[in-house]
């Protein structure tokens, strides 16, 4: 378990932005630049972040997925963790 928090082969980041101020798409560009597994960016507005391709929820990814960072506001956090 400690295992893919530690080497995760696999990360979603819920919250990622295309507007390179906002904080989701800081921590998606910050990774992309040394990580070397796979980065499947969240968000229910966009097709790509970051040339990466984007899915609406963490269900459409369609594969177990090590770590999920949640980068979204505070009001939203109960219902996604629904």
């Amino acid at each position: 378990m400690l295992e893919e928090l530690f080497k995760p082969r696999s990360i979603a980041i819920v919250g990622a932005s295309r507007e390179k101020e906002k904080i989701g798409n800081i921590i998606l560009r910050n990774i992309k630049s040394t990580y070397q597994g796979k980065l499947y960016p969240v968000n229910d507005k966009v097709d790509s972040v970051e040339g990466i391709r984007a899915y609406k929820s963490l269900i459409d990814i369609g594969e177990p997925v090590d770590l999920v960072i949640v980068s979204i506001p505070r009001d939203g956090v109960p219902n996604f963790m629904e």
